[in-house]
């Protein structure tokens, strides 16, 4: 058993004009990198100034373990950098925050920018498996732009079950996130260095997610499996749990996509829900512990954790 945080996100550009955003590779707007910024200032208890949304600068004093500053990849809505220090990403809270062994994440741009900002330090792994929907013909219009297209009132009109045109088919996104989530399973059951994904790693498994389906790759799981880091990547070492050297796992966090997330909870969520039951908003989501043996997800709250477990359950 191991703790899972499914976390949706945070809002893009297409997000913000309510827009069907599958396969376009954006990344998050102004304000849904304030608004992540604003969430890992809760997880780590930090304090800083301006916490205003018109405010030109943020900043918060402090130093990572190495003694240099850092800027973060957020900034406010009038695209100044945002300064703070992320010494606390490097201890284990005690509150219901605790870091996570590693983070599993989509190939899309949108969910590697949260991951950087909610998580910085923490080792990533990318699943192209749990990409977002390819909306086809309906990618990247809104509701106004498609509601006279006779395909897409049919699309409606069948809860999206009948697959988009030139897309991908509601049985193709099942299987695909189920192979995705077999991949991340495995993953966490093995031992595993951890390390950070540098900039070029990460540019490599992109290349590599645009050619699975040709073939060229057969899933996701080659790539966890051969990028492991040969060079300049920083080890963390310790005693079991996050910062260990071939510890086993037992805390992660999926960041990926709104409907990602509705597949995997619709299969295996318990309790049981409806697909769109498990709709979430950009950078939130849900606490769960997946039970190996009976294979369910067991849903422990709202993310980010609010501390009070009763009030958490009563969002769900």
């Amino acid at each position: 058993m191991f703790q899972i945080d499914l976390i949706r996100h945070g809002r893009t550009k297409g997000n913000e004009e309510r827009r069907y955003v599958g396969r376009t590779d954006e990344g998050l707007s102004p304000a849904g990198r304030l608004e992540l910024c604003k969430i890992r200032e809760y997880l780590d208890g930090a304090e800083r100034s301006g916490d205003n949304l018109d405010s030109e600068k943020r900043a918060c004093s402090g130093n990572d373990p190495d003694g240099k500053k850092w800027e973060c990849s957020g900034s406010d809505l009038d695209s100044e950098k945002h300064e703070c220090s992320r010494a606390g990403r490097y201890r284990r809270s005690t509150r219901q925050n605790a870091l996570p062994d590693v983070v599993f994440q989509s190939p899309l741009r949108r969910c590697q920018e949260s991951a950087d900002i909610l998580f910085p330090g923490i080792p990533q792994l990318i699943i192209p498996e749990f990409r977002e929907t390819d909306f086809g013909d309906f990618e990247y219009h809104t509701y106004e732009e498609l509601k006279d297209d006779t395909a897409y009132r049919a699309w409606i009109a069948s809860g999206g079950q009948t697959g988009c045109p030139g897309g991908e088919s509601t049985d193709q996104v099942k299987t695909r996130i189920q192979a995705g989530w077999g991949i991340l399973c495995r993953k966490m059951k093995r031992k595993m260095t951890k390390y950070h994904m540098t900039d070029d790693m990460k540019a490599m498994c992109r290349d590599v997610a645009q050619n699975t389906e040709s073939g060229k790759v057969k899933s996701g799981y080659d790539i966890a499996d051969s990028v492991m880091p040969d060079r300049d990547t920083r080890i963390y070492r310790g005693e079991g749990g996050n910062g260990s050297d071939g510890g086993a796992l037992h805390s992660c966090v999926l960041l990926a996509h709104g409907g990602t997330i509705m597949e995997l909870l619709s299969r295996y969520g318990e309790p049981k829900k409806d697909y769109y039951d498990w709709q979430t908003a950009c950078g939130h989501g849900y606490r769960c512990l997946w039970d190996d043996r009976t294979k369910r997800l067991l849903v422990q709250g709202v993310w980010p954790p609010t501390g009070e477990r009763k009030e958490e359950k009563q969002h769900l």
